[in-house]
């Protein structure tokens, strides 16, 4: 049974130096597997292998950049050889843009001369009509549109509005050139005036003015006379200042003045040959129809509490 013993220890230990000494065969073809990669990774071919590699990235970077460098040189090429074309068009708009601030200022200059020294003529006419453009810059330009108060009576001292709508001055100047007269003077357009009253024009449209000396023309001629003399005595006896009927076509907004009646201008009214009859104003005023023009005449005679006159409305639709 000792025997045994010993025979079998024998045994294992027979066995432990074979495993030992296999372990030791793998290590050492482990080993050598290693150095033999190695000895291939510097191998010739393993190196121009990965030259060849880092060749190939530098000239694909190299190649990127000369394409962003030629890209940017067609550009450059591009602005420069349109150059020719830009630069007069930057020169027109530079020059336009310098002739409208030269003329802002001309304009705002002129108005403000206009305004402080009371300056007329051209001058005012220029200043008025310029400021008419600019929002913000008074429109009481002048004090004297025309040059001077004419026509029998004195200016309000630069009443003028936008557009079509004259001074009080230059109402009167116009009318006085054919012989027409208004029968007071505008002491404050901003306000009624009691006794003995006013009569203004500023702010009248051209086109009510034109109709006054239109019909002064027509109605003249009417009589055997040659124009521009005024031989129906047209007399201007309203007009624009405060205390007329409020409206889209009032006397406030330019469209109306009043006229004093003669027989001559009652009779040239009431013509069938000049004027339909155009039905009667709901204050009981009968209208005449201009039949050249359309004009609305509404006859405020006979009307209780209302000095008698002609109420001409010109051109408002």
């Amino acid at each position: 049974m000792a025997e045994y013993s010993v025979e079998e220890e024998l045994l294992e230990q027979q066995q432990e130096e074979e495993e030992r000494a296999q372990a030791l065969e793998e290590q050492n073809q482990q080993d050598r597997l290693v150095e033999q990669d190695q000895a291939e990774q510097e191998s010739p071919v393993n190196r121009a292998q990965e030259f060849a590699k880092g060749y190939a990235k530098s000239a694909i970077k190299n190649a990127a950049k000369e394409e962003a460098v030629a890209a940017a040189s067609a550009a450059g090429s591009a602005i420069v050889a349109s150059a020719p074309v830009w630069g007069p068009i930057v020169g027109i708009l530079a020059g336009i843009l310098l002739v409208i601030g030269l003329g802002i200022f001309i304009i705002i200059s002129l108005a403000s001369a206009c305004n402080a020294q009371g300056l007329g003529g051209t001058t005012a006419r220029w200043a008025s009509w310029g400021a008419s453009f600019l929002p913000g810059v008074s429109q009481d330009v002048c004090a004297q549109l025309s040059g001077g108060g004419s026509g029998g009576a004195g200016a309000t001292g630069g009443f003028t509005v936008p557009g079509d709508n004259l001074s009080d001055a230059a109402a009167r100047a116009q009318l006085a050139a054919v012989g027409i007269t208004v029968n007071k003077n505008c002491i404050d357009q901003t306000r009624q005036v009691a006794s003995p009253g006013q009569t203004c024009l500023g702010g009248t449209l051209q086109s009510t003015i034109n109709e006054v000396i239109d019909l002064a023309s027509k109605c003249t001629t009417s009589l055997g006379g040659p124009p521009p003399n005024n031989r129906c005595g047209v007399l201007v006896t309203g007009g624009s200042e405060p205390g007329h009927e409020s409206g889209a076509c009032s006397h406030a907004n330019g469209y109306k003045v009043d006229l004093l009646p003669t027989t001559a201008l009652n009779n040239y009214i009431t013509s069938p040959s000049y004027f339909a009859r155009a039905g009667t104003r709901s204050d009981g005023a009968p209208l005449y129809r201009r039949i050249s023009n359309n004009n609305i005449y509404a006859d405020e005679r006979n009307l209780p509490g209302v000095s008698a006159h002609w109420d001409i409305t010109a051109d408002c639709i």
